[in-house]
């Protein structure tokens, strides 16, 4: 008896394998007329075959995985941010000193207080909330510690008290003090009883009063003064308001007058410095240059900074800022332009600051920052500039409406408000949405970004899209938990927490890699790096790059096109190119250690799709340059490079899906709307009149196919396309 042997060979099912069958026929043959038994041979072995799946088990990649998007950062325009120094609980802040140290702040009630380094407690070093004038204006504005405060323990207040009989006279309102208090403890409190004041003025009104007090480089003592509400004051310059007087506390009882101040021989009072202002309320010293600086105040239109020099006229009240008060016209000779002058509409409270020379914030450094309290607002200026112009520091930051500005003993900025005291500081890095370096996004090999990562798919597609003549490297990185998701006509969807890789080789060059991410929260974001020239790591693309080639050649990295491509009707919702399953059944991807598999097969078998493929949902597209027919390799080739946009969805109609029947493509003696030659967008045998060839040929442009991502025309399509349609004879 001869016994036949049938093998049925597995064969693909939605690229699984299904089994391999082993079946034995026999049946009785007539026998031969020598009866010779032919040689036994044997119990038939079906061949080995070799699965179709590429891998064993499932890849997951620990580093490649798409993160939540970092939030956008609170204030994105802003250059600064603030940190807070104390959580102890302060009110009516004023003014803020360091010194041996400590922090100062003082409370308008009549508190000094040091802010404990504990950032919790602020013990009271002087207490005078019950000798004070307390209000909206007065109580204690200022402090300033003397030059040789660790020899002497001098320390100067500017402070309100009530006038000394009750009801005060006509246009006194109270009294405005500068005195000299002492402390026996290096600080940590003033002796009340030390008090001795040294310059008294009644005060007209609980206005424009300021009183702020600072030492300069040369020892001596500046108060800025208000003009107490009678403009008039600030160009009379035999009276102390609206002026920056100067006077040694270290000579004379209770203090003497410089031989250097402008009217120190006559001609005003001679405490007088400089005049001519309507309410300096803070005045500082940038000890480099010796500069004095004062912030001051406006009434109607204008807030204005200036550089105070000694006898300088600063306008108040024949101009407001940089224009006449209450005039259409005034003389302005000799008076001092402002540095900056700020209209009402975006200061009305200007809080002068410090020329900073702190290394936190290095953009900064030799320019002056000031703030307004009612806007919130906090510039910079930079004094050397040719024309100076303010620039806003704080741009979407939290309005705080600063009091004070201050510097601690490292010459960094602080700021107080009300109630709270702040330290400026650079602001937060703004974290990217994805590294710099393709080496850092986990998606590569860090040691050696030539090299996916581990845990990382591998696929390829049966039609790529034309790149200019690239080759490309696809690998996806699914989470563990996740699956691909099987739509109509088997499209596969990017799970949440998904990557798509893409790395584009030309002349056997990497020139680029492409991310598109899927975010935990089902958003998507698309990335393109450049890589070196050496080939050693590759850069985030932030705009149009150019990555030369060997040959001379070069290839241009678009980062903007990526969202082009992968929403190609504009809806926010991206979608990967090539991931469906026409695509991916196919045999001969590599994975690795000999292996080689069908990339559809190799989901499905590692529970990677959410459903088993039907296999009548879709038709595995031919390779354009394989072995089928003309059409089927040109409709394969229109679906792999056109129908991402070419869907049907758009308004023309025009739909180069390989699975619509030609006669609903929209295509075939269809008038075109391009000039790139051709009147239909297909004409039956003339591919010269049809557009779908015509488009491919033109130079880049709008009118280019495809529009994105090439800028050379692919001749085997046009190749392909032109031999397809020269042998239809008629549209269907």
């Amino acid at each position: 008896m001869l016994v036949t042997t049938l093998f049925v060979h597995a064969r693909r099912v939605a690229g699984l394998l299904v089994s391999t069958a082993f079946v034995v026929l026999a049946a009785p043959l007539a026998a031969s007329c020598t009866e010779i038994r032919p040689p036994d041979l044997g119990t038939p072995v079906p061949p080995i075959l070799v699965p179709e799946w590429g891998l064993d088990a499932r890849p997951v990649s620990p580093a490649c995985r798409a993160l939540a998007k970092p939030p956008v950062p609170a204030a994105p325009k802003a250059q600064i941010a603030y940190a807070p120094v104390t959580s102890a609980p302060l009110a009516d802040l004023v003014d803020i000193v360091a010194q041996s140290g400590r922090l100062y702040v003082v409370e308008r009630s009549g508190v000094i207080r040091i802010v404990a380094s504990d950032g919790i407690t602020a013990p009271v070093v002087l207490d005078l909330h019950d000798k004070v004038a307390f209000g909206p204006a007065s109580g204690i504005v200022s402090l300033a510690f003397h030059p040789k405060f660790a020899q002497n323990g001098y320390v100067y207040l500017a402070y309100m008290v009530p006038y000394p009989t009750q009801p005060p006279p006509a246009d006194v309102a109270y009294r405005s003090v500068v005195g000299r208090f002492e402390s026996k403890d290096g600080g940590l409190t003033l002796d009340p009883t030390t008090e001795k004041r040294l310059l008294v003025r009644d005060q007209p009104a609980p206005s424009n009063d300021a009183d702020k007090l600072v030492f300069g480089n040369d020892g001596l003592l500046y108060i800025g003064v208000g003009d107490g509400t009678k403009s008039s004051r600030a160009q009379d310059k035999s009276v102390l308001f609206g002026k920056i007087l100067r006077i040694d506390v270290d000579n004379g009882d209770p203090y003497a007058i410089p031989a250097g101040n402008p009217f120190a021989q006559g001609g005003g009072a001679p405490e007088v410095y400089a005049y001519g202002f309507r309410s300096p309320s803070r005045i500082s010293f940038d000890k480099p240059t010796g500069d004095l600086w004062a912030g001051d105040r406006g009434q109607s239109s204008f807030e204005e900074i200036d550089r105070v020099v000694r006898g300088g006229n600063y306008g108040w009240a024949v101009r407001e800022g940089s224009t006449c008060f209450e005039a259409p016209s005034c003389n302005l000779a000799g008076l001092v332009e402002p540095l900056a002058a700020h209209p009402r509409t975006e200061a009305s409270a200007i809080v002068g600051g410090f020329v900073y020379r702190g290394t936190a914030l290095p953009s900064l450094v030799g320019k002056y920052v000031y703030a307004d309290t009612t806007f919130s607002n906090v510039w910079s200026i930079d004094p050397n500039a040719s024309s100076p112009s303010p620039v806003r520091l704080d741009e979407g930051l939290e309005r705080l409406a600063p009091t004070s500005i201050g510097l601690d003993e490292k010459n960094e900025l602080l700021l107080l408000t009300s109630t709270r005291v702040l330290r400026v500081v650079p602001p937060a890095p703004i974290q990217p949405e994805t590294p710099a370096a393709l080496s850092a996004t986990g998606c590569v090999d860090a040691t050696d970004p030539q090299k996916p990562a581990l845990g990382l798919f591998a696929y390829d597609v049966n039609v790529p899209q034309w790149v200019d003549g690239a080759v490309a490297d696809r690998y996806l990185s699914v989470p563990a938990d996740a699956q691909l998701v099987v739509g109509a006509g088997g499209r596969l969807a990017l799970p949440a927490g998904s990557v798509a890789i893409r790395t584009l080789r030309k002349e056997n060059k990497r020139v680029e890699t492409q991310l598109l991410l899927r975010r935990p929260d089902g958003s998507w974001s698309a990335y393109a790096y450049a890589w070196s020239a050496d080939q050693k790591d590759a850069v985030l693309a932030t705009a149009a790059t150019t990555v030369k080639l060997p040959s001379g050649a070069a290839h241009e990295v678009r980062p903007a096109e990526c969202a082009t491509c992968h929403d190609a009707h504009r809806s926010g919702t991206l979608a990967t190119i090539g991931l469906e399953a026409g695509q991916l059944d196919r045999s001969g991807v590599d994975y690795g250690a000999g292996r080689t598999g069908n990339p559809l097969a190799t989901l499905s078998h590692n529970a990677m799709l959410s459903v088993v493929v039907p296999p009548e949902s879709y038709t595995a597209l031919p390779s354009p340059t394989g072995f089928d027919t003309p059409e089927r390799r040109a409709r394969a080739y229109l679906h792999g490079n056109c129908a991402f946009c070419h869907d049907g969805v758009e308004f023309s109609g025009l739909d180069l899906r390989v699975f619509v029947p030609l006669r609903d493509t929209k295509t075939c003696g269809v008038a075109g709307g391009l000039k790139t030659g051709g009147v239909n967008r297909l004409t039956p045998g003339n591919p010269d009149d049809s557009q779908l060839v015509t488009s491919m040929r033109v130079p880049p442009g709008p009118e280019h196919m495809p529009t994105v991502g090439s800028v050379t025309t692919d001749e085997r399509g046009v190749d392909l396309l032109s031999s397809w349609i020269r042998a239809l004879s008629a549209c269907p």
